[in-house]
C-alpha cells in the first residue's frame, strides 16, 4: 500500500511538472488582434519619437527659439500623457486612437510652421 501511495504521489509530480514545462515552451501565438493593437502603439512612439527628435534637431541647428521649443515639448507632453491614459488597459480603442492621431498631427504641424517659418534675426 505504501509503495501504491509513494508511486501515485511521483507520477503526479513527475505529471505536474511535465504539464508546466510545456506551457513555458508552447506559448500560443499572438492573436491578430493583440497584433494590431501593438502595431498602432508602436506607431504612434514612433511618432512621438520622431517628433522630439526634430525639435532637438531644429533647436541645435537654430531653427527655434528657446521659447517655441518649450511650447512643443510641452505639447508633446500633454500627447504622451493622453497616449499613457489612452494604453492603461494596453488597448487604444478608435476613438482614442484618432484622438492621438489629432493631436500628435496638430503638433507635427507647429512644428513644420515654426522651424521653416521666416527668420527672425541673429538672435536666433
Amino acid at each position: 500500500m505504501r509503495k501504491q501511495l509513494i508511486a501515485g504521489v511521483i507520477g503526479t509530480v513527475m505529471t505536474l511538472s511535465a504539464g508546466i514545462a510545456m506551457a513555458e515552451h508552447h506559448a500560443p501565438p499572438p492573436r491578430p488582434i493583440m497584433k494590431q493593437q501593438y502595431e498602432k502603439q508602436r506607431q504612434i512612439e514612433q511618432r512621438i519619437d520622431r517628433q522630439e527628435h526634430q525639435i532637438r534637431r531644429s533647436m541645435r541647428e537654430g531653427r527655434l527659439l528657446r521659447r517655441e521649443a518649450a511650447f512643443l515639448k510641452d505639447n508633446l507632453g500633454g500627447i504622451k500623457r493622453a497616449y499613457r491614459g489612452a494604453n492603461r488597459d494596453r488597448r487604444i480603442d478608435r476613438a482614442e486612437w484618432r484622438k492621438l492621431d489629432f493631436l500628435l498631427e496638430r503638433n507635427g504641424r507647429l512644428i513644420r510652421c515654426l522651424k521653416d517659418g521666416p527668420p527672425v534675426g541673429h538672435y536666433r
